[in-house]
């Protein structure tokens, strides 16, 4: 009878092992020798003898889930929970025992039965190694600011975007975030360092250069490893692209000599975290009413809405944040294989991700397909790392404008079957003047997002000589988003159905970025010196195609722009250059001294050619002052290192070129015509805008590790900033005109500590703490215009950019109910000129604190972060504090109002229909102190010990839950102070009805096999 060619190389319980030796020897006459291999292994099994040990800490504590293989096999165990294990060997194996924090240990097994261990703490953690772009360096080397985040901690907060997660866990970086699923957050290095443009960092995944954009697209749980380069000595290597700094990201990779499957599984349940405290119907029709008679003069009486006496209608009572608001799901799912063999190693990482939101059809959706593997051979090494996946965000009016919900009558009713769409709508006889929509007419009103894509890179090393190799390597990102807006006709007026017509937009966008880098990379270790060096160029062309085709007017059910009675369409097609030479030389000198030279010079397509060249130099220093004689025989100081530099950054934005409008109508005796104008002016003499950074820092490490502190100050200058300025209005043309002007700072001091308080084999205790302080203000702006006004935020040298401004209130006039506000220029009139800087959006400081401990096989941590300083425009308690509009409110209006009668005290102006003074201008009395504390995360889980794992073949089983945004301390009145600014600076700080807060609790489990 014939078996299979397999049929005696499988066996159960042992797949791991199996695996590996089919992936290590493909062909057949490997797997030939494997099974003569395995017959005389058997009959020389007396060789093969079991030993025992017991594996202990300095303490003489015993350590449990030590990580013992036989090395150059798959052959492994974890001790137990006593420390012990046993193994299978033979005479001349090497064991090596691996436990994270401490050394590993190698053995050569001769003749003994029993072998016991004591692993030693890895002493120092600066031996760890850095990525600092196109190449790493030993921490104990670096020189600039750079900070490395601690992943397997962030990762422990399920999220779709972990620069969300990244938030408060790295001093110097802020994080300000967006709740809504598939949002972006803004990240922010240092602070604003201008005032038009993006300014989140650069973003390398892989040696990928893009933006922050591209977290979204990424799974979390394929990051190995993330840096953050903060000052420009560290950050220079990138030129242009890296005024905001970098962040540095790399995914997992393979181990060698082993095979590892994990599975991942985190499920939950999100809800609204804080709501407004809106009038019921009782007190809204007591509003109503005094709305409407606090109106009445000698000469007219107001008559309040009759609904406001109507019984039946009184009788509903609709709180239409409970009927909006949903708990939403989520599901997270990640399945991993790694593994590899002497010259290889592959990881293979699937994932799906779906994060429902608060309200209907909010929700984001992710796929990733991800595969990592190198090989080498010989002197050449090759491999690649792609990622691949499909995103989807629907949407719905609601979920953008969530202030449709709090203005709303709650008198109104939900559904009513004679109605459009089966919903309650405004009616004079229900809601009177309120004719405000039902909230839920707006899940008509839908938006759809499709995204699909891919990011990888394919290299090849060469070494040429020794100390010397070459790295080529093509990356590539392809990003295609399809959007479609579908709007479907509600009753949004007093009456059954008056409504708008079908619509529809749908906008098909490409973008493909293809970025070509070659470059040397030298090492060379020799006596007391230590060089680490590389020199290349790189080259990137990006594309962005569109199209968008629009329609009103549609027959129901079609979704065709063209089947409309009014259709038009355009397109966009841009494509931009970038080829730099860049070069870093890092020089080491007795581990005591260390110099970090680099240069890049950047060409741009979008600038002229007079200009199109950019040169970005750096320069850092440090001294390791512990490796001087008199501090050696320190023994509680293991480092201290002196850091400083300087360095120059650059930004590429705008265009020197104009810009065309296509969709231009003009006016004819047959009827409208298409025409072309322009939309601004060229500026041949636009050049790069500059960012100049100095900092000086400091590392210590104490207590054999177990203490380390990191701190810095930085002053950072951006020059020639690139601003629109306002063009005549002679010209004709709407747009401003790129120029470089205006100068900005960015001045302050951060600090990490980080203490593990107890660490021994049952018990480890840690804690981190980290803040930062910022300094912001603009220097000058154009000669022809020193400030900017926009959102009533003013711009100006001497203050911080997007400064709140407006009025000052002097009191409620008792006699007319009014606001009055200060005349501060003392002409006897209130005027533009009273109006006066309110605060500032930005933090004076922000911070994080963590907390986290072990004992045996649990483990609980706690995650804090919080700002402080900053002010907040509440635009949302501006909109519903406004006592002059037949619409819901806050329910303490009715407390706060003056009234002549029964609060001659209050704060608010009188409830009427008149509004005299512009009561509600942008003023002192909406700003806010926006400083909050938040429990950010708790997580509790239990590690099964391996002993028990092994009956079911299993290397690791992890249990546990976990709490997001818990508690908010705060004395800000809006729904969260954590507001992300919409689209630039200027929205920075105001919060304007915004994705209302969330808090989700989760459960999940991780599996290693």
């Amino acid at each position: 009878m014939n078996h299979p060619p397999f049929a005696n190389v499988f066996t159960p319980g042992k797949w791991k092992e199996q695996l590996f030796l089919i992936y290590n020897h493909t062909t057949m006459h490997r797997i030939f020798t494997i099974l003569i291999f395995m017959g005389l292994h058997a009959v020389m099994s007396g060789q093969v003898r079991m030993i025992q040990g017991v594996v202990t800490d300095e303490e003489n504590q015993t350590l449990p889930g030590v990580n013992i293989l036989v090395r150059g096999t798959t052959s492994g165990t974890i001790s137990g929970i006593d420390g012990d294990y046993s193994i299978q060997v033979s005479r001349g194996d090497t064991l090596e025992f691996s436990y994270i924090s401490y050394k590993t240990l190698l053995i050569i097994v001769e003749d003994q039965n029993r072998i016991d261990v004591s692993m030693e703490i890895e002493s120092s953690t600066l031996e760890e190694v850095v990525v600092i772009g196109y190449g790493s360096i030993r921490k104990k080397d670096v020189t600039g600011a750079v900070s490395i985040i601690n992943v397997e901690e962030m990762q422990k907060i399920p999220t779709s975007n972990i620069a969300t997660a990244l938030q408060g866990r790295v001093s110097g970086v802020q994080i300000i975030n967006a709740a809504e699923p598939g949002l972006n957050p803004t990240v922010l290095v240092r602070g604003y360092g201008t005032i038009f443009g993006d300014p989140n960092p650069l973003v390398v995944i892989d040696g990928i250069q893009t933006t922050t954009g591209a977290l979204s697209n990424l799974n979390p749980a394929d990051i190995e490893s993330m840096q953050v380069l903060k000052d420009a000595s560290a950050a220079a290597i990138y030129g242009s692209r890296a005024a905001n700094g970098v962040i540095i990201i790399t995914t997992r990779t393979g181990q060698k000599e082993r095979f590892e499957l994990n599975f991942n599984m985190e499920t939950g349940v999100q809800s609204v975290a804080n709501r407004f405290e809106m009038m019921n119907t009782a007190q809204y029709a007591e509003y109503t009413k005094r709305l409407y008679v606090n109106s009445s003069t000698r000469f007219l009486q107001v008559n309040p809405p009759a609904w406001t006496q109507n019984e039946e209608v009184l009788a509903t009572d609709t709180d239409w944040q409970d009927v909006s608001f949903i708990d939403g799901k989520i599901q997270n799912y990640n399945l991993s294989l790694q593994g590899g063999g002497e010259n290889s190693s592959f990881f293979m990482g699937l994932g799906y991700l779906r994060q429902e939101g608060v309200f209907v059809n909010a929700d984001f959706e992710r796929y990733n397909f991800r595969i990592n593997s190198s090989f080498k051979h010989g002197r050449l090494r090759i491999g690649e790392a792609v990622n691949i996946f499909y995103r989807q965000k629907p949407e719905t009016d609601l979920a953008r404008r969530p202030m449709n919900i709090y203005a709303v009558a709650p008198q109104m009713p939900i559904y009513d079957e004679n109605n459009l769409n089966g919903l309650g709508s405004p009616f004079p006889f229900i809601t009177g003047g309120n004719n405000l929509p039902n909230p839920l007419a707006y899940d008509y009103r839908s938006y759809v997002t499709n995204g699909f894509g891919a990011q990888g890179n394919i290299f090849a090393e060469l070494d040429l000589v020794k100390n010397l190799e070459f790295r080529s390597e093509l990356n590539l990102t392809f990003n295609n988003n399809a959007f479609e807006r579908y709007y479907e006709p509600i009753a949004q007026s007093q009456a059954a159905i008056t409504s708008t017509s079908y619509e529809i937009d749908i906008r098909n966008n490409s973008a493909v970025s293809i970025n070509s880098e070659n470059y040397f990379k030298y090492n060379l270790v020799q006596g007391k010196h230590r060089v680490n060096a590389m020199a290349g160029f790189t080259a990137i062309r990006s594309t962005n195609v569109g199209t968008i085709s629009s329609g009103s007017n549609l027959e129901p059910g079609t979704r065709v722009p063209q089947t409309g009675t009014s259709s038009r369409g355009s397109g966009i097609n841009n494509e931009m250059t970038l080829l730099s030479q860049l070069a870093r030389v890092n020089y080491n000198y007795q581990d005591k001294y260390m110099i970090t030279a680099s240069i890049r010079r950047d060409g741009a397509s979008n600038f002229s050619r007079q200009n199109r060249w950019g040169y970005f130099p750096s320069f850092s220093a440090g001294w390791n002052v512990s490796e001087e004689p008199f501090l050696k025989n320190i023994d509680w100081l293991t480092r201290l290192k002196i850091r400083g530099g300087y360095g120059e950054l650059g930004r590429n934005l705008g265009t020197f070129l104009n810009t065309l409008n296509s969709e231009i109508r003009y006016p004819w005796t047959t009827g409208d015509i298409s025409g072309v104008a322009p939309l601004n002016i060229p500026n041949e003499n636009l050049r790069w805008e500059r960012v100049k950074q100095y900092n000086i820092g400091m590392d210590l490490e104490v207590l054999s590790g177990k203490l380390t502190i990191s701190t810095d100050y930085f002053m950072r200058f951006s020059e020639d900033m690139i601003i629109q300025v306002p063009l005549p209005m002679f010209t004709g043309i709407p747009e401003s005109a790129w120029a470089n002007v205006g100068s900005m700072s960015n001045n302050g001091v951060e600090f990490d500590f980080n203490y593990t308080i107890t660490r021994t084999a049952d018990f480890q205790q840690r804690i981190g703490f980290n803040f930062t302080m910022i300094k912001n203000k603009v220097k000058s702006l154009s000669a022809t215009q020193d400030t900017l006004l926009a959102n009533n935020t003013i711009t100006t040298p001497g203050h911080p950019v997007a400064s709140h401004y407006g009025w000052v209130v002097h009191r409620v006039n008792p006699d007319s109910g009014q606001m009055e506000f200060e005349d501060l220029t003392g002409n006897g009139r209130v005027s533009g000129a009273d109006r006066r800087i309110l605060g500032s959006p930005h933090p004076d400081g922000f911070f994080g604190f963590n907390y986290s401990a072990s004992f045996k096989g649990f483990d609980i941590s706690a995650f804090f972060q919080g700002v402080w300083g900053n002010h907040i425009f509440n635009d949302s308690r501006r909109n519903l504090q406004s006592t002059h509009l037949d619409r819901n409110r806050l329910a303490s209006v009715l407390v706060d109002a003056f009234d002549p009668v029964t609060n001659i005290e209050g704060s608010l102006p009188i409830i009427s229909l008149s509004n005299q003074n512009d009561n509600d201008r942008a003023a002192d009395r909406w700003i806010e102190r926006g400083d909050y504390i938040r429990l950010r995360n708790m997580q509790i889980g239990y590690t099964f010990p391996a002993h028990m794992l092994k009956r079911a073949n299993l290397r690791s089983l992890r249990l546990y839950v976990n709490g997001i945004n818990l508690v908010t301390w705060t004395k800000y009145s809006g729904l969260d102070p954590d507001i992300s600014p919409m689209n630039d600076v200027f929205s920075l700080g105001l919060d304007n009805f915004r994705y209302p807060p969330v808090r989700s609790f989760n459960f999940g489990f991780q599996i290693g096999l």
